[in-house]
């Protein structure tokens, strides 16, 4: 996913480009867990291959371990063509056309490092109510405390305890041992996603000229709608963000084009488009939706997802738009937009991620889902702007 705006001067000659840090949140879920032939971020598996490369390096602790972040899978380690070591001294060329100095450079490879070794700490349960480190990780403790510049004993309080003020007074809880490595996992995403931030932002301070600029071109690149055979909170937040877009594409291309016609008096036929607004409803609309009963059930104590689950088929059973089981169907299809509204509809070709391969009934099914069929239509009958 990525957003920019690209700036243009008064002769509408590129003069610089600005990313836009809240439309480019990292995919968090990612770091801890991948489906069936997905990879980690590319960064990580570059990492590997120089701390093989280079046994001297900052992150050469690395080399030659199982790192448990990172799928065990050969076909998804290795792509074919793509020689990871190139592509990290390519990125450490990128990082120096920067200026990012140095020593901040080891600092962020070697947090990414230290995100590895996270994966691979494992923790014991003592009598269901509280959590010690396994002895054979006590190593792997020492790394990463290092490699964050860290006392042991304070990485070690925030895996295993929760921390409460009342009155100015701080007390620890101990957490049990699904609680601990939730923190775990946290801290790899928090890790990540604020080395992103800050690398998003140290780009934008090369780039911006120093002026305001009020001539520009927005880009939104998006993920398509996603199905997986295991989704996560990501695939819901993606999917919900790909509706959003959905009904405002309808809404511009379909009941302001009609209406304009009308204004203008232009005879045209009026096109039926599919609305998604019932379906954005279930998700958002107040009082009672799934992203409202999510918080509900996060807030409670003893919260749990066949609770949660359960909880959803009583309150929508009757929603036409609720589908229980696997009944459901996602397309593909990425969306660009800026603010005179051009529109890019990017169709998945095939399943499979492979090159020449047309999946002829994949892609009538997404054009179907996306309306293109009434675009056609309402584009002959009068002189659409899209």
């Amino acid at each position: 996913m990525s957003c920019i705006d690209i700036f243009a001067c008064d002769h509408c000659k590129v003069i610089n480009a600005m990313l836009r840090h809240a439309g480019l949140p990292p995919e968090q879920s990612r770091i801890t867990f991948q489906g069936p032939e997905e990879r980690n971020y590319h960064v990580f598996y570059q990492l590997v291959a120089a701390a093989q490369n280079n046994k001297k390096s900052q992150t050469s602790s690395i080399c030659g371990q199982r790192v448990s972040t990172l799928p065990e899978s050969v076909w998804v380690h290795h792509i074919d063509g793509v020689d990871d070591v190139k592509r990290f001294d390519g990125l450490r060329l990128a990082f120096n056309v920067l200026h990012v100095p140095p020593e901040i450079c080891d600092g962020i490879f070697g947090t990414l490092a230290a995100i590895l070794w996270l994966g691979n700490l494992e923790f014991v349960d003592i009598d269901g109510e509280k959590c010690e480190l396994s002895t054979s990780d006590k190593e792997v403790l020492t790394i990463v405390a290092e490699l964050l510049n860290l006392e042991e004993e304070d990485l070690l309080a925030s895996f295993f305890s929760a921390r409460l003020t009342s009155r100015g007074n701080i007390t620890r809880i101990p957490l049990k041992l699904a609680e601990a490595r939730e923190n775990r996992h946290a801290m790899a995403k928090a890790l990540y996603s604020r080395t992103f931030a800050w690398l998003v932002d140290h780009i934008n301070k090369c780039t911006n000229p120093g002026q305001d600029q009020t001539r520009f071109l927005g880009v939104l690149d998006i993920f398509g709608f996603e199905n997986f055979a295991t989704n996560s909170f990501e695939q819901l937040c993606i999917n919900y963000t790909n509706e959003k877009l959905h009904k405002f594409f309808n809404h511009y291309v379909f009941a302001l084009e009609q209406e304009i016609y009308r204004q203008e008096e232009i005879k045209f036929s009026h096109i039926t488009f599919t609305d998604n607004t019932e379906c954005l409803e279930l998700l958002e609309k107040p009082p009672r939706c799934i992203l409202k009963l999510l918080s509900e059930e996060c807030r409670m104590p003893k919260g749990a997802d066949k609770s949660y689950l359960t909880k959803l088929h009583q309150e929508f059973d009757s929603h036409p738009n609720y589908i229980k089981g696997e009944d459901r169907k996602k397309v593909g299809g990425g969306i660009w937009y800026q603010p005179l509204c051009r529109y890019v509809r990017c169709i998945k070709p095939n399943k499979s991620k492979s090159a020449d391969s047309y999946d002829e009934l994949m892609v009538l099914d997404q054009l179907r889902y996306l309306g293109m069929n009434d675009i056609i239509r309402i584009r002959k009958e009068g002189s659409l702007s899209i």
